[in-house]
């Protein structure tokens, strides 16, 4: 529980390389760590690194909670994975079974607007 709240605490600060060493010490099956590093990349638009740690996630046999869908559906908007974002809310229920809420798809209204945005200014 501690080296959870640490990984959360770095990610919030932007410190991911702290968050990283005691992400490195955490034990296999620690689900809210795995999310915390998710959201953490999530929030400073590390997309790329938010959804290979939830691939590496489900790889190793983890199931992710509503939590970790809101940090990669969050990961979507400053990639602009449409697309992505809507595959993520589709498996939420089909693959996990777990009811999409309305955060998850107030992240999937954020990715639209703001791709919508970007193609108006292009």
């Amino acid at each position: 529980m501690v080296r959870s709240a640490l990984i959360d605490m770095y990610g919030k600060s932007g410190s991911m390389s702290d968050a990283n060493v005691v992400f490195s010490n955490r034990t296999k099956d620690d689900v809210i760590s795995w999310t915390a590093m998710i959201v953490g990349h999530a929030e400073h638009g590390h997309s790329k690194e938010a959804f290979k740690l939830f691939e590496e996630m489900c790889h190793v046999g983890l199931k992710p909670d509503h939590v970790t869908f809101i940090g990669v559906l969050t990961a979507c908007s400053p990639a602009g994975e449409v697309e992505l974002g809507l595959r993520y809310l589709n498996a939420l229920n089909k693959s996990y079974g777990l009811e999409p809420e309305k955060e998850h798809y107030g992240c999937v209204v954020d990715l639209s607007k703001l791709v919508e945005y970007m193609r108006l200014r292009s």
